[in-house]
């Protein structure tokens, strides 16, 4: 079971992972003639934009509102057409966000990521500063002025509330009262999967700036890099999880459960012993495994019962 985990896993994140490793060799610079189809530039760059650097994010959101709305499914008859057809009107608006949240965040942070994300779009040049604003300002409504995610702390908090908190209660709920017409009661299972993503999700925050020691001395931006606690809180997260599936009154979602969660906090101790602090790609590589832990998260979320 553990290898299928990781290998859904590793499916749903392999473009992410290959790019991130090939993107600098395949900095390219831009074509005149796009300039010319101004409307096609900026329609190529909301995609570009959205999808690029930040695919994993994009991946999860899908992965994270599918497998959290599993969660209000009782019985196999409530997987029907109006079933689907809602699961998909829920994935639009956590995209239409997620491309707004990655299009601000590469017109305000364009000097920081010239020196730690040349690859991406405003940074190398492929888009200028005017393109990457009007893709920005489309997918939502720009507020120059409010930059809380300059502090690690407060980047961890937005993205522990919006994946941990906004994402599991609000798709169960849109799933469970609005799709299969139930009366809305919060289950067992959707408070641990609130609580074990956002141990994930603040883990996640703080070791994306692991990658990006460099730039961030540059602009003096004080980042929480804290390897050895990130580590700890995962693991006591597999450790919460482990419990819970002990104390399922369903046995095939104690097997699942707690062997799912004790395979994954053994594959990562074994990863992070091998990871070297000082070296980028290391740390990136390390970071983008989270991620994959995350995926495998999200498959055994449903079991959870």
């Amino acid at each position: 079971m553990v290898s299928s985990l990781v290998q859904c896993s590793s499916v749903l994140h392999k473009y992410s992972l290959h790019e991130q490793g090939d993107l600098l060799r395949r900095i390219r610079p831009i074509e005149v003639t796009r300039k010319g189809d101004e409307q096609g530039y900026v329609m190529e760059g909301s995609c570009r934009i959205s999808f690029r650097e930040r695919k994993n994010m994009m991946y999860s959101k899908v992965v994270g509102v599918t497998s959290n709305s599993l969660l209000a499914i009782e019985a196999l008859s409530d997987f029907s057409p109006a079933f689907f057809l809602g699961l998909i009107m829920a994935w639009i608006p956590p995209i239409l966000i997620n491309t707004f949240s990655s299009g601000i965040n590469q017109v305000y942070d364009v000097e920081l990521d010239k020196v730690n994300k040349p690859f991406l779009p405003i940074a190398s040049g492929e888009y200028s500063m005017k393109t990457g604003i009007t893709v920005t300002t489309i997918s939502g409504l720009l507020v120059p002025y409010l930059r809380g995610k300059r502090s690690s702390l407060f980047t961890a908090l937005s993205i522990m509330y919006m994946r941990g908190i906004v994402v599991p209660f609000a798709f169960f709920a849109h799933t469970r009262k609005y799709i299969l017409g139930r009366s809305l009661v919060y289950t067992r299972p959707v408070f641990f999967a609130a609580s074990f993503v956002c141990t994930m999700a603040m883990t996640i925050a703080l070791l994306k700036d692991l990658p990006d020691v460099e730039g961030d001395q540059v602009h003096g931006l004080n980042t929480l890099t804290v390897f050895l606690f990130c580590n700890i809180a995962i693991m006591m997260a597999y450790g919460g999880a482990v419990i819970v599936g002990l104390t399922s009154p369903f046995m095939f979602s104690k097997i699942i459960t707690v062997f799912g969660h004790s395979a994954m906090a053994a594959i990562l101790m074994f990863k992070a012993r091998s990871v070297n602090l000082s070296d980028n790609k290391s740390t990136l590589d390390f970071y983008l495994f989270i991620w994959k832990l995350l995926y495998a998260e999200y498959f055994l979320i449903p079991f959870v019962r």
